[in-house]
């Protein structure tokens, strides 16, 4: 995807170690990637293990951390699906008032109902299961 390249437009790379969790972190012909490129206002080149991100400095570098946030998601359950992915993103686009260690424990946050592993995806979700979890 072509960005306007500006004074504020920076390019990162970063890697990963595990290929297998990287198939499933970009979805089925990259689609997840696509999601994310358009929503968060990034350019991202994929080349293996390797990531190249490119656009404005503030969203490359959340861009970045949602990446690192996915990856260990990933890494733990094994699975990732769009819904979970649109709610890192809005997590993570509201992040303003909002520190990434506190988006990063999701999974403190989270609980299951059955077999079924329920997080918050909306920071307002997670001020409800805070307040549900005091109670």
């Amino acid at each position: 995807m072509k960005k306007k390249i500006t004074e504020n437009t920076i390019s990162k790379t970063i890697s990963f170690n595990d290929n297998s969790v990287l198939q499933q972190m970009y979805g089925e012909h990259d689609k997840f990637l696509k999601i994310i490129e358009s929503n968060m206002h990034v350019s991202i080149i994929t080349r293996g293990n390797f990531l190249k991100i490119s656009g404005d400095t503030y969203n490359v570098s959340l861009t970045i951390e949602l990446f690192d946030t996915l990856f260990e998601n990933v890494k733990k359950n094994n699975s990732l699906d769009e819904g979970e992915v649109l709610g890192m993103i809005n997590l993570y686009k509201d992040s303003e008032h909002y520190t990434s260690k506190k988006i990063a424990n999701i999974d403190s946050v989270s609980f299951t109902a059955g077999k079924k592993l329920i997080k918050p995806r909306s920071k307002q979700q997670i001020e409800y299961f805070n307040l549900v979890k005091k109670k």
